[in-house]
């Protein structure tokens, strides 16, 4: 249930961040387009998927969420609210994930779960 849970969460953030562009990325607060917001989106996404690599199912079965995940949750808000503000249409953001889904690794079980998530791209 809360891998369920997790998942959904997860898929409702993304489909409100999946953006892509620029060489250089900017900082989530100062994207200015929706683009910008997935060149953030990535790099970011990496550091999160690195930081689950030594996460198992288990930890995602306990009772104690693992700080992997909660600073994951944190930094989802933070990138979908700032897609909403430049009004990035889910569908916008979903194809631009789905463009470059392919530049993200996953090492461990639970950031590979996730990740073949993002690669599935069924956000509906």
């Amino acid at each position: 249930m809360k891998i369920l849970a997790m998942a959904l969460a997860l898929v409702l953030a993304l489909t409100a961040v999946a953006c892509g562009g620029d060489d250089e990325p900017v900082a989530i607060a100062d994207a200015t387009n929706c683009e910008q917001v997935m060149d953030a989106f990535i790099p970011l996404m990496q550091e999160i998927l690195d930081s689950m690599s030594d996460l198992t199912m288990a930890d995602l079965m306990s009772d104690d969420t693992p700080e992997p995940l909660l600073d994951f949750e944190e930094r989802m808000e933070e990138i979908g609210a700032k897609a909403e503000d430049l009004d990035c249409s889910d569908d916008e953001m979903a194809s631009m994930l789905e463009d470059r889904v392919d530049e993200l690794e996953a090492e461990g079980p639970v950031a590979e779960f996730v990740l073949e998530i993002l690669k599935e791209g069924d956000f509906d």
